[in-house]
C-alpha cells in the first residue's frame, strides 16, 4: 500500500514538470511570430526595454534664392580721380583798370556771360579818332577819282596865261638890253640880270603849262591806288579800335563754374595777365589705366559705373569716350577716358572713384548669385532644394559679373538654390529654409 502511494506521487511530479516546460516554450515562440506579423502590417516592433532609441538626423538651416533670368554683365574694375571736362584760364587782351567784377568763385556761368569790365574811356576815344581818319581817307579818294573842278581848271589856265605873258616880257627886255650892251650903253651886270629874269619866266611858264596838262588829264593810276590804300588802312585801324573796345569786357567762352578769381575792382591788369579760371564739370571725366590684356576688350561707347567714397550708397553711370592707342612708357598701362553726366554739379573734380567698365553682356540669361556656386575637382555645382531636401547638381557656367553668374546648363528658372549654409550640407540632406527667400 505504501509503495503504491509513492509511485503515484512520482507520476504527478513528472507530469507537472513536463506541462510547465511545454507552456514556457510556446510563449517564447509566440513572441517573434507576433513581431513578424506587426512588421508585416507596417508597424515596427517595439524595441526591448534594455535597447536605447536611434537619433533622427536634424535638418540643416539654409538660405535659398530662386533661379531667374536676368542680364549678366562682365566688367573690368579700376580706380581713377575725377577731373573737369575742360579747364581754361582767362586773361583780358587789353590793358586797363578793372571797372567791375561780375563773377566770383563757385558761381555757375554760361557761355558769353560777363566776368569783368575794364574802364573804356581811352578805348572809346581811339574808336572816335579811327572813325575820323577813315572819313578823311574816303574823302581824299573821292577827290582823286573825281579830278579837278571846272573852276580849278580855269584858274590853272589863267596861271599859264600869266606865266606866258611874263615870259614874253622877259624875252623882249633881254633882247633890248643885249642890243644896248653891244652899243656900250649898259653894263655886263645889267645884261646878266635880264638873262636871269628871262630864265625864271621861262621856268614858271613851263611849270604852269605842265600843271594845266595834269589837271586836264586827271589823277594818275598810282594816285588812285595810294588813296584807296589809305582808305583800307583807316578801315583796319577802326576795326582794331572797336575790337580793343569790345575786349574791355571779359566773357566766359563756355558753360562752367568759376574755380579761381584773381582780380579785384580798381586793379590795374595787363594784357595776358590771368584773371579767372573756369572749369566745365558737366560732364566730369575720369581717366583709368588697365593692362594690355584688358584694353583689347574695351571699346568707345562702352557703359561704365562709378562708385565714390563720398556717396557710398549711390552709383553713377558714364560712357567710355576714348581708348588710348599707346601705353604709358613708365607704367606700361593704357588709359581710358570716361565721361559722366553731372547736371547738378554733385560730382567734384578731385574725388576718388571706383570704376566698372562693361566689356561683355548677356541678356535674359539663366543666372544665380555667385554665393550659390561651389566647385569640386574643377566641376561647378549647386545645391537645389526640393521637398525639404538639398540635392547636389553639377552645372555649366558662362559669363560672370556684378555678383551673378550665367548658368549655361543644369538649372531652370524657378528652382531654388542654396546661397548660405553650404558647410553642413551633403547630397540628399534634409534642410530647413531660413531668411526672406524661403520657398
Amino acid at each position: 500500500m505504501k509503495k503504491s502511494w509513492i509511485g503515484w506521487i512520482l507520476v504527478f511530479l513528472l507530469g507537472a514538470g513536463a506541462g510547465w516546460f511545454l507552456s514556457a516554450g510556446s510563449q517564447d515562440a509566440a513572441a517573434p511570430r507576433a513581431a513578424g506579423v506587426n512588421a508585416g502590417a507596417g508597424e515596427p516592433a517595439a524595441p526591448a526595454a534594455s535597447t536605447p532609441a536611434a537619433a533622427e538626423p536634424q535638418a540643416v538651416s539654409v538660405r535659398v534664392h530662386p533661379v531667374s533670368r536676368r542680364t549678366v554683365t562682365l566688367s573690368l574694375e579700376a580706380h581713377g580721380i575725377l577731373s573737369a571736362n575742360q579747364e581754361i584760364r582767362l586773361s583780358p587782351k587789353v590793358s586797363g583798370r578793372v571797372a567791375a567784377v561780375a563773377a566770383d568763385v563757385g558761381d555757375t556761368v554760361s557761355r558769353g556771360q560777363l566776368l569783368l569790365s575794364l574802364e573804356k574811356d581811352e578805348l572809346e576815344i581811339n574808336v572816335a579818332q579811327a572813325e575820323a581818319a577813315l572819313m578823311a581817307a574816303r574823302a581824299n579818294l573821292e577827290r582823286v577819282k573825281a579830278g579837278a573842278r571846272p573852276e580849278e581848271i580855269e584858274q590853272v589856265r589863267a596861271q599859264v596865261a600869266q606865266a606866258e605873258a611874263n615870259l614874253e616880257q622877259a624875252r623882249s627886255n633881254l633882247a633890248r638890253l643885249r642890243a644896248l650892251y653891244e652899243a656900250g650903253a649898259v653894263t655886263q651886270a645889267q645884261l646878266e640880270q635880264a638873262q636871269s629874269q628871262f630864265d625864271v619866266a621861262q621856268a614858271a611858264y613851263t611849270a604852269a603849262a605842265n600843271q594845266l596838262e595834269l589837271v586836264l588829264q586827271g589823277a594818275r593810276e598810282e594816285d588812285r591806288q595810294a588813296a584807296e590804300a589809305q582808305v583800307l588802312q583807316a578801315e583796319a585801324a577802326l576795326r582794331l579800335a572797336k575790337l580793343q573796345l569790345s575786349q574791355a569786357d571779359l566773357t566766359s567762352p563756355l558753360d562752367g563754374v568759376v574755380a579761381d578769381r584773381l582780380v579785384n575792382p580798381n586793379d590795374i591788369i595787363g594784357a595776358g595777365q590771368p584773371a579767372f579760371r573756369i572749369v566745365q564739370i558737366d560732364p566730369v571725366v575720369v581717366r583709368v589705366e588697365v593692362g594690355d590684356r584688358d584694353i583689347i576688350r574695351v571699346r568707345p561707347g562702352a557703359r561704365a559705373e562709378l562708385t565714390l567714397d563720398a556717396f557710398p550708397f549711390q552709383s553713377f553711370s558714364g560712357t567710355v569716350t576714348a581708348v588710348e592707342a599707346v601705353a604709358n612708357p613708365q607704367s606700361r598701362l593704357f588709359g581710358i577716358r570716361i565721361e559722366v553726366p553731372n547736371p547738378d554739379g554733385t560730382l567734384k573734380p578731385g574725388m576718388s572713384a571706383r570704376v566698372r567698365i562693361a566689356v561683355d553682356s548677356r541678356e535674359e540669361s539663366v543666372a544665380v548669385p555667385d554665393e550659390a556656386l561651389l566647385a569640386e575637382r574643377g566641376q561647378a555645382f549647386v545645391y537645389v532644394v526640393e521637398h525639404g531636401m538639398a540635392h547636389k547638381r553639377p552645372v555649366q557656367v558662362g559669363l560672370a559679373g556684378g555678383g551673378w553668374t550665367e548658368i549655361v546648363s543644369g538649372l531652370s528658372p524657378g528652382e531654388h538654390v542654396v546661397v548660405a549654409g553650404h558647410a553642413a550640407l551633403a547630397d540628399g540632406a534634409r534642410v530647413r529654409i531660413s531668411g526672406s527667400d524661403a520657398l
